[in-house]
């Protein structure tokens, strides 16, 4: 997926730009990065290479990585202290960060197990941002049936949206802010990535996605949800 947020020239960070309506997290991440205390403790789990790292890092933020890949954990060392590990034993103790940033990591881990140890490391009222892919789209759910892996990671965890949300709470997180999208532009991302002439078509792609998502926001393909960690017994959807 296209980071709207790396510098670019040209054509690159033009198309960025444009396609920041179908990423409608964007303005949410945003603000919950602004809201974060001064030398707030942010871990990003499934940091690959590190591409999100100088982006935490930047705004003052006290920044960790976490990643299976030991290549992936060499490269992204240069930015920041960045460990080997699996999401499901998390090597931090309890309370040791302000927010957790997951990005399409939990489809490629045991989802219930990853979940319970964020909430341990979390401090109480701690931020989980979550961005993930969904089989509430016929589409994805016939890629996963087919080719059940992504790169070289399997596919370990199958979910809908409402059963993401409904895990993320039995596991003592309140939902703050829930939202799917990307109906159908995730599809057309891989050609387009291939064949850079069809970046031109983007102004009219992007507004086919936004009137589909309009209408079939329940079949979208992605959607992020914004969690707090909860006091013991609580849990739930902010009302």
């Amino acid at each position: 997926m296209l980071d709207p947020r790396r510098p670019g020239a040209g054509l690159k960070s033009i198309t960025a730009e444009r396609l920041r309506p179908i990423y409608t997290y964007r303005e949410c991440e945003q603000r919950v990065l602004e809201g974060l205390p001064d030398a707030a403790r942010v871990l990003d789990l499934g940091c690959s290479k590190g591409a999100n790292l100088p982006v935490l890092e930047g705004m003052g933020r006290r920044v960790f990585g976490l990643d299976v890949s030991i290549f992936d954990v060499r490269s992204a060392q240069a930015i920041c202290p960045v460990t080997a590990g699996a999401g499901e034993f998390l090597p931090f103790g309890a309370g040791t960060f302000d927010l957790v940033y997951a990005s399409h990591v939990l489809h490629h881990a045991q989802c219930s197990f990853v979940l319970r140890e964020v909430h341990r490391v979390l401090r109480p009222g701690g931020v989980l941002f979550l961005i993930e892919s969904f089989e509430d789209s016929p589409v994805m759910r016939l890629a996963r049936n087919i080719y059940p892996k992504w790169g070289p990671y399997p596919v370990r965890s199958r979910f809908r949206f409402e059963e993401l949300v409904t895990d993320l709470e039995e596991n003592g997180f309140l939902i703050q802010t829930k939202e799917q999208f990307n109906v159908f532009y995730w599809i057309w991302e891989v050609p387009q990535l291939l064949l850079r002439p069809m970046e031109l078509l983007i102004p009219l792609v992007v507004r086919a996605e936004m009137a589909a998502v309009h209408r079939w926001r329940r079949f979208a393909a992605h959607g992020f949800v914004v969690a707090t960690k909860g006091q013991p017994g609580e849990a739930g959807t902010k009302k």
